[in-house]
């Protein structure tokens, strides 16, 4: 019989939470394959807890282009390594340029205006990177009445169509470049083999886990994800009526102590069931996280998710609230109080932690 602490405690080490931390930022993220980074500071956080990197240390693999930052999978930003992007956005673009068809009816976007866009890009980024507000004026417009969202749209639609990717930051904002000079070309991969690549390291940077997990995080079919499942490369368990599967050798290195976890950081939303025990009384009860809670996450002791933490920066304060479930013990509570303080180290800012009674 598995046990759920057993299954936290192989998913922690996979995610380099428990075991050694991964020796770079472009490893941490190579062995998730992607990790999720649409609010980006904490999304760079997550990468510190898992090698020890400061901000400065993750923003200098983002300028180097060692990792990018772009929309892949599905229609959300993600971090990848520089030589993954290809390959995935081959895999993956088809069916998010097919599902956009009712976004590109709401925005006034046809053939003609994408065409017009990618003329542009190609034009204005040929040899340099563009912050989005750069481009805005540059790229062409619809009658939609705010030219935000069709700038928006059209800058993903380039992405899918493995034009651009992220350039270097510039003053903290993130650019835009051609992706052909950023990321080497490179032989495709077929389908098959693709597909397989994806499903052993999803697994493998996020194991034990589920079919439905799969399925939220990209967007390949039912049949092909489970062609490569039941290939006889993975282990299955049963826990709380969910079947998982797990690599045969998968690290487990217990529950650790405390983290701040941001809501979209990959040991926390890549999972449907089963997820972190909760404490009574828990400020969501029995809810996931609402994906639009940007600048904060859960607070996970030894295992267990015992409340939230918001944060909150000016220019010239720091500071972090928690907020705890019923029965935290004073340990709990300073352990999380440590974990906070961890999150202003990583910005190189003296935390103010203050605790939401």
């Amino acid at each position: 019989m598995v046990s759920v602490d057993e299954v936290i405690g192989q998913r922690l080490a996979a995610q380099h939470l428990t075991r050694p931390p991964a020796p770079t930022v472009v490893d941490a993220v190579r062995d998730s394959l992607a990790v999720q980074a649409q609010d980006p500071p904490l999304s760079r956080f997550s990468l510190g807890l898992r090698t020890g990197a400061d901000d400065a240390g993750v923003l200098a693999s983002l300028d180097s282009g060692d990792i990018l930052r772009t929309h892949v999978l599905r229609p959300t930003w993600h971090y990848v390594a520089r030589d993954d992007l290809r390959w995935l956005v081959d895999l993956t673009s088809a069916k998010v340029l097919s599902g956009m068809g009712s976004r590109h009816r709401t925005l006034g976007v046809d053939a003609p205006t994408i065409d017009r866009a990618v003329a542009v890009l190609q034009r204005e980024l040929t040899g340099r990177a563009l912050t989005r507000k750069e481009l805005t004026p540059l790229l062409p417009t619809t009658d939609y009445p705010q030219p935000g969202p069709v700038v928006g749209h059209l800058l993903l639609v380039a992405e899918q169509l493995a034009l651009i990717c992220s350039g270097p930051t510039r003053n903290g904002e993130h650019t835009y470049a051609l992706l052909d000079d950023v990321v080497p070309t490179q032989p495709p991969v077929p389908r098959d083999q693709a597909v397989h690549t994806l499903v052993t390291r999803f697994v493998a940077g996020h194991g034990p886990t589920s079919i439905r997990d799969l399925t939220r995080w990209t967007n390949l079919t039912l049949t092909e994800l489970r062609g490569v499942l039941n290939t006889g490369a993975f282990e299955t368990i049963e826990v709380e009526g969910v079947t998982l599967w797990r690599l045969a050798d998968a690290p487990d290195h217990g529950l650790g102590d405390a983290w701040l976890l941001p809501t979209f950081d990959e040991a926390f939303l890549s999972h449907d069931k089963p997820r972190f025990p909760r404490l009574p009384n828990h400020r969501l009860g029995t809810l996931h996280i609402n994906a639009a809670e940007a600048g904060g996450g859960v607070i996970i002791v030894n295992g267990r998710d015992i409340g939230g933490f918001k944060r909150t920066v000016t220019p010239r304060t720091f500071s972090v609230r928690l907020q705890f479930g019923d029965g935290v013990t004073a340990r709990d509570r300073a352990s999380a109080v440590r974990a906070a303080e961890r999150l202003g180290t990583h910005f190189n800012r003296d935390a103010e932690v203050s605790v939401l009674e």
